[in-house]
């Protein structure tokens, strides 16, 4: 009846053996794929965040996975995610279709409410950026942004001139402002 009570002493040095060595190689392919593995996490890391997680969890748990599977899986994972990011570096295809794009959601003090409903953010989450970098007034905001790491950047409304290039990669901008962040860059560059 509390079979599920009694250990299986097979399964019990399966999973002391094959945990630290497969944690060790993890540290170890993550080490060689670099940092960005470990970093704030856009859509594609997470995504390869969790297939590793359970990756590991049945090499772990599961007799049916062996070391060397699991090892294998992951290494394979984090090739990919290398293969992909410096893809995404190369060429301008490859980016649009791995990393999401930074959204406006604030400019000039205004809620750009078509971007928020698209990105499912609300009010309240866009007033704890701005508190968070401690302004209490949206008036003195001249931007906030929707990273793709999922976080909110807010641009105070200092000096517009110097800091509107910084949206230059933005979707959701008003009308004819892209257009003209670009020439800016341009004449800045």
């Amino acid at each position: 009846m509390f079979d599920f009570l009694t250990p299986d002493w097979d399964n019990l040095l399966q999973i002391a053996v094959t945990a630290p060595l497969l944690y060790a190689l993890v540290i170890v392919c993550v080490r060689v794929v670099g940092i960005r593995s470990t970093s704030q996490m856009n859509n594609f890391d997470w995504v390869v965040t969790v297939a590793i997680g359970g990756i590991f969890a049945s090499t772990v748990i599961l007799s049916e996975t062996n070391l060397i599977e699991g090892t294998f899986g992951i290494a394979i994972l984090l090739g990919l995610q290398f293969l992909f990011t410096r893809a995404a570096r190369r060429w301008e295809v490859a980016r649009k279709v791995l990393k999401a794009t930074p959204q406006l959601l604030v400019f000039k003090g205004e809620f750009m409410e078509d971007n928020m409903r698209q990105q499912r953010v609300i009010r309240g989450e866009v007033y704890s950026a701005i508190r968070r970098r401690g302004y209490k007034n949206v008036g003195d905001i001249y931007a906030v942004v929707l990273e793709n790491n999922a976080q909110l950047s807010v641009i105070p409304n200092d000096n517009d001139e110097a800091l509107g290039f910084s949206l230059s990669d933005v979707d959701g901008l008003p009308d004819g402002l892209k257009d003209d962040l670009e020439e800016k860059g341009e004449a800045d560059g």
